[in-house]
């Protein structure tokens, strides 16, 4: 069972200082959302207040239900499963137990053993790996056992921070291919990038971020060309 994701008027800090300012957007069942902005737009931010790992307030909801004030082993376990932007996986162990890290800390065991070879069908690559200590593999390979892990708790609804960063085209086109399909099965997404060309691919919305506010959103047609977006990126702030 998929999730409903909504946010109304959040903001963030670190510290005491602000982060993000009244950020709203929704992510439905199936859909795929883009955060798209550059290095300190907020990106990584807004998936930590999603999270609960920095302070915040605002609305945030998931399937009606706030989990603003909630701790972020609670928000694990009501369903929300992340890659972050460092990947997390842990060196020493191997690849089948770094999955089956995923599926105990979402208290999912059973069902995590159950979606071991819907995982390995995703990436085949790993199969062939599940003994090999997750350090040895190379950075696409540590990105799939990733979002493998995510995936082993059964999430209801994924977070991924720059799962393209640092990785060969190849392994990148692998990836999102994954993630389309996994979103044509019903999984909604909040997916931070960097690369524009990835994030409208696969994006059914685009938010642009810069300095913690939204400075556009709408559908990578209507995006494509923005002259705002450019103003963005190369500007740096708003248009």
């Amino acid at each position: 069972m998929t999730a409903e994701l909504r946010l109304t008027a959040v903001n963030a800090w670190y510290g005491k200082v602000q982060a993000l300012w009244n950020i709203d957007l929704h992510v439905r069942p199936g859909q795929v959302v883009t955060l798209l902005g550059p290095n300190g737009a907020g990106k990584t931010t807004l998936r930590r207040a999603i999270n609960g790992t920095v302070r915040r307030q605002g609305s945030i909801l998931l399937d009606g239900r706030p989990i603003d004030t909630a701790r972020p082993h609670t928000i694990a376990r009501a369903g929300i499963g992340t890659v972050p932007q460092d990947r997390g996986t842990i060196p020493g162990l191997t690849v089948a137990e770094n999955l089956r890290v995923g599926a105990i800390a979402a208290r999912k065991r059973r069902s995590g053993d159950d979606r071991l070879d819907e995982v390995l069908t995703l990436f085949p690559d790993l199969a062939g790996m599940l003994d090999r200590p997750a350090q040895l593999l190379s950075g696409g390979q540590q990105q799939m056992l990733a979002i493998g892990r995510a995936l082993i708790g059964r999430p209801r609804l994924l977070l991924l921070d720059e799962p393209s960063q640092g990785l060969a085209p190849i392994v990148v086109d692998t990836i999102f291919t994954a993630l389309k399909t996994l979103a044509t099965d019903g999984l909604g997404m909040l997916i931070a990038e960097q690369n524009t060309r990835l994030g409208f691919a696969i994006a059914d919305e685009v938010i642009v971020l810069g300095s913690g506010v939204i400075r556009a959103r709408g559908t990578a047609a209507e995006l494509a060309d923005s002259p705002d977006i450019q103003a963005i990126y190369l500007g740096g702030g708003a248009p």
